[in-house]
């Protein structure tokens, strides 16, 4: 896999439109493109990082594994919803 682009949807609202997702979407939980053009939310997103993250590649792989890939989305999910309500009750959004 190439490099990575990352883009700050804060920025570069419009990145949001190609992607079809919306703000809210983003917020709770990441998003990555593959190149093939699918949108992958959530730990499929993180795996996708890691494994052209130099030092969490090998990670990156075994998460996208089963059954690593579906724990990994459960604790993904729980944690992304707490850190989500988190960011409302602080104000952030």
């Amino acid at each position: 896999m190439g490099g990575v682009v990352v883009t700050d949807v804060s920025r570069a609202p419009e990145a949001l439109e190609r992607a079809g997702v919306t703000l809210y979407q983003v917020r709770l939980k990441m998003h990555a493109i593959t190149p093939e053009g699918r949108v992958l939310r959530g730990m499929p997103a993180i795996a996708l990082a890691w494994t052209v993250t130099p030092g969490y590649r090998t990670l990156g792989r075994v998460m996208q594994a089963p059954p690593f890939s579906w724990s990994g989305a459960v604790v993904y999910h729980v944690a992304a919803h707490l850190l989500w309500a988190w960011n409302r009750a602080s104000g952030r959004w």
